[in-house]
């Protein structure tokens, strides 16, 4: 298995062209995917631990943009998806969905290989691992969005499984010509050692600063808006509040005040003002 037959692996055609250089509204993102996408994919972009959806929460947006891309091109061959890709309505659609998804928090409960070896099997995919695929997609399995690497951790065992599968037995057409040379000489039994690993990793740690967004409560009743902002994973804040830190994998919100010099409380301090969440 040679790079020859994935040489447009990564053809930019217009659309993925025009998507990638636009700004996402997660408003409207958020809108299409509870049209299109939310049936499978579930609210909280987790999809199927079984592995016959995969969950899409945290991606990094250029990656959800190259594949749904892929899909309505038919450079990627992806059936299920095809019909519900295709109602996404343009490119600005495309990067506004994306944007949306990086939006919510990477879950720790992604299906994980359940086997009476597991401890054994985990431990080897950790060296198969390390040996070749940390070079693209990281010690911590966060990718790299420049490059379309995606995020690893937080996706379901099964679901790695099946793309390593598919990459390997050229039924993925899209795959990096690396991928498809590097995964070429692993056997079954390699890669779900490979995957098992892949399925434990947690993604690090991020940080964003939003502006207030669609909530309109006052400070006081900010409380009533923790459900929301659960759910999205995303600041929709109140007029008084401005930084929201969001931990992934850690499943919490932290809120802080806006100071008057516009600057987060000193690292480690603790006030009565700091609020945690836990979903």
């Amino acid at each position: 298995m040679g790079g020859s037959r994935n040489d447009k692996w990564n053809e930019k055609n217009a659309e993925m062209a025009e998507a990638l250089r636009l700004k996402g509204d997660v408003q409207a993102g958020q809108e299409d995917y509870k049209a299109y996408c939310e049936a499978c994919h579930l609210p909280n972009g987790r999809g199927n631990p079984h592995g016959s959806i995969p969950q899409l929460a945290g991606q990094h947006p250029a990656v959800v943009i190259k594949q749904l891309a892929d899909i309505r091109s038919g450079l990627r061959s992806n059936p299920k998806m095809y019909p519900f890709a295709m109602k996404l309505r343009d490119a600005q659609a495309l990067e506004s969905v994306a944007a949306y998804l990086a939006t919510l928090g990477v879950p720790r409960d992604s299906g994980k290989y359940e086997g009476p070896n597991a401890a054994k099997l985990i431990a080897a995919g950790k060296v198969l691992y390390n040996r070749e695929c940390v070079q693209c997609h990281q010690s911590n399995g966060d990718g790299a969005a420049e490059k379309f690497y995606p995020v690893l951790a937080g996706q379901h065992y099964r679901y790695l499984l099946q793309q390593m599968v598919d990459i390997r037995d050229g039924r993925r057409r899209n795959s990096h010509p690396d991928m498809v040379r590097v995964i070429a000489k692993y056997d079954d039994a390699q890669l779900v050692a490979i995957a098992a690993y892949q399925a434990t990793l947690v993604t690090q740690q991020r940080q964003w600063t939003v502006q207030p967004g669609f909530c309109k409560e006052t400070a006081n009743r900010i409380r009533a808006c923790s459900s929301a902002l659960a759910r999205n994973k995303v600041a929709r804040l109140c007029s008084s509040y401005r930084t929201v830190r969001v931990i992934r994998g850690l499943g919490m919100l932290r809120v802080w005040p806006r100071r008057q010099q516009g600057t987060l409380p000193n690292k480690g301090r603790q006030g009565p003002s700091r609020r945690n969440w836990r979903p």
